[in-house]
């Protein structure tokens, strides 16, 4: 039977439940802005209203059981909790996201016992 190493050593959450380290980690920080606009000197004045995050995950292997369980959790109607280590300091940021487009390729190793792996990549985007 083939065993698919999965690590949970960066604290990702998502609803309460711990998921896999993901073999692809990026991470971007919004600024979100009211206003901003340029006077005739051409120096801008802009309004900054908050931050928001985003982060995307992709997984190269993947129990398509685990795969499932993500799944699930992404799936909401609308939000949901999430907790993300932020660049740097690994230091857990918690927050309200939804996930982007989910995509998954499924694998079929077959030997002994037949088995189904897959890869995984979503967004999840902070409201």
């Amino acid at each position: 039977m083939a065993e698919v190493y999965e690590a949970y050593s960066l604290g990702l959450k998502i609803a309460g439940t711990a998921i896999p380290d993901p073999s692809s980690y990026a991470w971007k920080e919004s600024d979100l802005d009211l206003s901003g606009e340029r006077d005739t000197t051409g120096l801008l004045h802009r309004e900054k209203v908050g931050t928001k995050r985003h982060a995307e995950l992709s997984y190269d292997a993947l129990s398509w059981e685990t795969i499932g369980v993500i799944m699930s959790l992404t799936r909401p109607l609308e939000t949901f909790e999430a907790t993300l280590p932020e660049p740097g300091t690994g230091t857990p940021y918690t927050g309200t996201f939804y996930a982007g487009d989910r995509e998954s390729k499924a694998i079929l190793l077959a030997g002994a016992k037949t088995e189904w792996f897959g890869s995984l990549s979503f967004n999840l985007i902070e409201v």
